[in-house]
């Protein structure tokens, strides 16, 4: 992580050279690469955890937290048990269906207090939920009670996603030749969609936040008010 520290004589030190706006550049194109199962609230939940000793010095007692997450698709963290990644189910008519995110969304979620399925069409009053204890995720009120308890609940979370309208939330699934569903997107830009983040929004929808952006529209202005957030808050505690 980048340090930038002020001490009481007003001496700066840092842990990186030149300009903090470029050091962030370099940090902040990660680009789209990597594991096809995003799991940004397990990766917030162990970058804050302490009992890491790298993260040993990143937290502050006293000091107000903000936490953004910028992804194009929903959150699929799991317990490290979980069965939900079988790398040799890949039919559509296997127990887990094709190896894609809409793995994260049929395990994931419940749709009017029922498993989605598989089919194409209109799903309504989708919510995280627990359609089978085999494959299911993480609880999102974990996550929301882990941000709740941390900084005396001096938090910000600003969640950069493709929007949805609840939670509960409308999703429609399509389904291709193959028999492969997939969720429409939430939102499109530069010919790329983002599918609809039920996960995140409901956690905001937890921690009472309405600290929402969409990922296919310019959000440097909601990056600025979050940022004024956890300046107000950082001051409510001397910090």
């Amino acid at each position: 992580y980048l340090g930038l520290v002020r001490d009481a004589a007003g001496t700066v030190s840092a842990n990186f050279e030149g300009r903090l706006a470029d050091a962030f550049a370099c940090f902040a194109p990660v680009g789209t690469g990597g594991c096809g199962f995003p799991m940004p609230l397990e990766a917030m939940s162990r970058a804050l955890d302490p009992t890491f000793t790298e993260n040993g010095d990143f937290l502050r007692d006293g000091a107000a937290l903000l936490v953004v997450i910028v992804t194009d698709k929903d959150d699929c963290s799991a317990p490290p048990d979980t069965d939900l990644f079988d790398p040799f189910q890949t039919d559509p008519t296997s127990v887990l269906g094709p190896l894609s995110t809409y793995r994260c969304f049929e395990f994931g979620e419940t749709c009017g207090d029922l498993p989605p399925g598989r089919a194409a069409g209109l799903r309504s009053g989708c919510t995280p939920g627990e359609p089978d204890p085999r494959y299911t995720l993480t609880p999102i009120p974990t996550y929301a009670a882990a941000l709740n308890a941390s900084h005396d609940g001096r938090v910000v979370l600003g969640v950069i996603a493709g929007p949805v309208a609840g939670p509960p939330a409308a999703v429609d699934v399509v389904v291709d030749a193959d028999q492969f569903p997939r969720l429409v997107p939430a939102c499109y830009s530069g010919g790329e969609g983002a599918d609809p983040a039920i996960r995140l929004a409901a956690l905001t929808a937890d921690l009472l936040q309405t600290n929402s952006a969409s990922i296919c529209r310019d959000y440097s202005q909601s990056l600025l008010d979050w940022a004024d957030q956890a300046m107000v808050a950082g001051r409510s505690c001397g910090e």
